[in-house]
């Protein structure tokens, strides 16, 4: 009777057991000839793969700690120019479903381009994430969002499932969450501040936060107060000025910063304490460009300078006459706004001439989520005379720019396609569409060779 028993219990536990395992909806296979999942970046899991459908990868596994920010990269593989979009889920309270409150995570889609594109995320660990290992599923579909996690047969894309381990919060535990006001500010002194965050189990109501910049210690700061833990009455975050610091234009700063001592004692888990950062003085203000005793020596200077220190106001560049050889790309210009708007002007058209022979890009000018940009009075020259030259490309959601009283002047070569301005997805072709510009102007331009002028 007892080894009966003993068989009958083993039993239910195995029930038990399988029942939680295949608890998880299981997606019809899609059809993932045209897009599919070509790799995911999670941590610890770095797993390129070829179209399948749908694959159980549980077995590879990342651990992350509850409260965390961890970086996401989710590389997508398309045939030809076709719009797809990732997303994933993670079961964080283990329950066998995708289904509740904070577990979806949309990264983006891949800007119709063809072949290989990586699209990045940021997974954020809830703080009351149940400990032990759990399910993730990256799901890759074409044409629109993913918002089921079992997806029907009838969509193009892939699925993918991997394990995550979730660690046990500690006792006491202060982390750091971001840095923050770094960006958009001008040369100068400026606060920096930092949110700090109780992931732990008992409240905290003191803390030491430190700091370097560029590897130079600076004062800490001592917190005290109280952060509640999470699902308390208080809050869990506090923003404190750490100090101020001296920005000079055209200096990078790396600023790190990280957690010790809540409540005076040694933190219980350390993954969340340090983060880093990094920041420069924006741009504002009148600039020249060309000749003896100019801010920059071309436009393609001035232009990375603004993708890479951003706005701060609003910024106007002069080009002194001369002819300037090179592509020149504007990005998506941090601080830039109706308020703080570019103007590039060579004040006249005949004097100043931007020429490129479409080497790195088949377009002289590039507009690749540039906003609130005005271009005025300048030749724009293309030499390429291969299919797809481009004087003017806008890409990528380039919104309220102006091209004013420009010459644009393109190759004149039989049976290949040359635009003067095209609204373009893809390099070599002018005619791929997409969301590229909205409230573009173009007014008094003189647009001669190609096969068109305008392409929108």
């Amino acid at each position: 009777m007892k080894k009966i028993l003993w068989l009958i219990a083993v039993s239910v536990i195995l029930l038990s057991n399988t029942a939680k395992a295949q608890s998880y909806c299981i997606p019809q296979y899609p059809n993932t000839f045209f897009e599919h999942i070509v790799n995911v970046n999670f941590g610890t899991i770095n797993n390129s793969t070829f179209s399948t459908g749908y694959t159980d990868y549980s077995f590879l596994t990342n651990t992350v700690d509850p409260g965390a920010s961890v970086p996401i990269v989710v590389t997508g593989g398309a045939w030809t120019t076709f719009f797809y979009y990732v997303a994933v889920w993670i079961d964080w309270n283990d329950n066998g479903d995708f289904n509740d409150p904070g577990e979806y995570y949309l990264l983006g889609n891949n800007q119709s381009q063809a072949g290989n594109y990586p699209i990045p995320g940021t997974i954020n660990v809830p703080n009351n994430a149940k400990a032990g290992t759990t399910r993730m599923r990256v799901v890759l579909m074409s044409g629109q969002a993913p918002t089921d996690p079992c997806v029907p047969m009838t969509i193009v894309g892939e699925i993918e499932d991997y394990g995550i381990i979730v660690t046990e919060k500690g006792m006491n535990d202060i982390g750091i969450v971001s840095l923050d006001s770094l960006t958009e500010n001008c040369p100068g002194n400026t606060d920096v501040y930092a949110t700090i965050r109780n992931f732990g189990q008992n409240q905290v109501s003191s803390a030491s936060v430190n700091w370097t910049v560029n590897g130079i210690a600076q004062t800490p700061f001592n917190f005290s107060g109280t952060l509640d833990t999470t699902g308390g009455a208080g809050s869990t975050d506090a923003q404190v000025n750490l100090g101020s610091l001296n920005l000079v234009q055209g200096n990078i700063y790396d600023i790190r910063a990280w957690t010790s001592n809540p409540n005076g004692v040694a933190d219980t888990l350390n993954d969340n304490d340090t983060v880093y950062d990094q920041t420069a003085a924006a741009i504002s203000g009148s600039f020249t460009i060309g000749g003896v005793g100019a801010d920059f020596p071309d436009l393609a200077s001035a232009a990375n300078a603004l993708n890479t220190y951003g706005l701060c106001g609003p910024a106007n560049f002069t080009i002194n006459p001369g002819t300037y050889s090179g592509a020149v790309e504007l990005s998506d210009i941090e601080g830039a706004s109706q308020s703080h708007q570019i103007i590039i002007d060579g004040l006249d058209a005949s004097s100043v001439k931007l020429t490129h022979d479409g080497t790195t890009q088949s377009s002289t000018i590039l507009f690749s989520g540039a906003d609130w940009v005005t271009l005025r009075n300048v030749t724009i020259e293309t030499t390429k005379t291969q299919t797809g030259a481009q004087g003017i490309r806008l890409f990528n959601a380039s919104d309220h720019n102006s091209v004013i009283d420009c010459i644009i002047k393109m190759p004149s070569v039989s049976g290949n396609w040359c635009v003067g301005i095209a609204s373009s997805t893809l390099d070599d072709n002018p005619g791929a569409q997409g969301e590229n510009a909205d409230y573009f102007r173009v007014e008094g331009c003189t647009i001669s060779g190609g096969t068109e002028g305008l392409h929108l």
